[in-house]
């Protein structure tokens, strides 16, 4: 599991204002970043993050998760694993159908930086989360959702997230999806990619995604809903599926020219094929 600067920037601009008590990672997280690779990301891409409290360390510093958390102002950092072979100090199985009691609201920020695709009972996993999470506190997921084959059961789509948390009275605070081929890419994400975008996108414009998605209990909830996809559920109700309303836009891009390039290459192939089908079409 790991942590990388740009998600560190996600994290500190949707965690903002809440309380911060307490958090919890599920693994342990690498962070392969300094202080001073966190202040350089804030200036060079003018972000709306306040990290006075970094200023007072050594900025070539490499920051580990109890480190980062704490200086945040947490003042409780706990790991969750099924295995305590990375030095989690909770063993819990997120498979199980039970949420340990002394677990229950209890979290002001869950941090699931790569956690959930492997586990295998997803729904149970994402109960969990809702019934260790405060009142007012955030989940941030940061997955697989293109282009990782076999590195773990599941790729997650953005309407996994969108359908169960909304369903549960959970507010969006943000989505998007990181584009890691050149550099990095974000989606902000606003609606059901696939059918009111485009099937391809995945394809054109994340051959190798990261979907980070961030969300905030409401109320306390007692008792946790199971979604039907959000698509679906609009064609039932005679209705057509609208766009998710999505607090926060947070923009991360590097090497923009490079990414042109490779989107064009991409991109073409697309275009000549349906072109080609038209033509044939036409003719015939």
């Amino acid at each position: 599991m790991g942590l990388c600067v740009s998600v560190a920037i996600n994290i500190i601009e949707c965690t903002k204002n809440i309380q911060k008590e307490s958090v919890l990672c599920l693994g342990e997280q690498t962070l392969g970043f300094s202080i001073r690779d966190l202040i350089n990301s804030k200036n060079t891409y003018n972000h709306n993050v306040d990290l006075d409290k970094f200023n007072d360390l050594d900025s070539s510093k490499l920051l580990n998760q109890e480190l980062f958390f704490k200086t945040l102002g947490y003042k409780r950092v706990d790991t969750l694993d099924f295995s305590g072979y990375e030095g989690a100090n909770i063993l819990f199985d997120l498979n199980q159908e039970q949420t340990p009691k002394e677990h229950i609201n209890k979290y002001d920020l869950i941090y699931d930086g790569g956690t959930l695709e492997h586990v295998f009972n997803i729904g149970n996993a994402l109960k969990h989360l809702t019934k260790m999470v405060n009142k007012k506190g955030i989940i941030f997921h940061s997955n697989p959702c293109n282009g990782y084959v076999d590195h773990g059961f599941f790729q997650i789509s953005p309407t996994l997230y969108f359908d169960y948390y909304l369903t549960n009275d959970f507010k969006i605070i943000y989505s998007g999806i990181i584009e890691q081929t050149i550099g990095r890419k974000v989606y902000p994400i606003r609606q059901d990619l696939y059918r009111t975008l485009d099937p391809n996108f995945g394809s054109k414009n994340t051959p190798r995604g990261v979907l980070n998605f961030c969300t905030q209990k409401l109320n306390d909830i007692n008792e946790i809903v199971i979604p039907q996809q959000g698509f679906y559920n609009s064609r039932w109700n005679d209705d057509k599926q609208g766009r998710y309303i999505v607090e926060k836009h947070i923009q991360i891009q590097k090497y923009r020219f490079l990414q042109v390039l490779f989107s064009l290459w991409i991109k073409v192939p697309y275009f000549i094929i349906k072109l080609l089908k038209s033509i044939k079409k036409y003719t015939n």
